[in-house]
């Protein structure tokens, strides 16, 4: 029997990468081991900044659509 972290990184990236639609159980695997925290951070640290880049996207269009003006905030 093939324990999870007797797969190869390339392997336990693919699964995570099924994970992605659910960042709490990324979030949770990762947890579970050293070598997994190590292996996946970068994975749900870019899958966390494409979550927020969309949810502040779509703050400033649906500001932006009851005319109200970002520019003296720096955007």
């Amino acid at each position: 029997m093939t324990l999870l972290l007797d797969l190869p990184n390339e392997v336990i990236l693919l699964i995570a990468s099924h994970l992605c639609e659910s960042l709490g159980d990324l979030n949770s695997l990762l947890r579970g081991n050293c070598r997994l925290a190590a292996l996946l951070a970068p994975v749900l640290n870019r899958e966390l900044d494409r979550y927020f880049a969309a949810s502040c996207d779509f703050a400033l269009g649906e500001a932006g659509g009851m005319g109200m003006s970002l520019g003296g905030f720096g955007f």
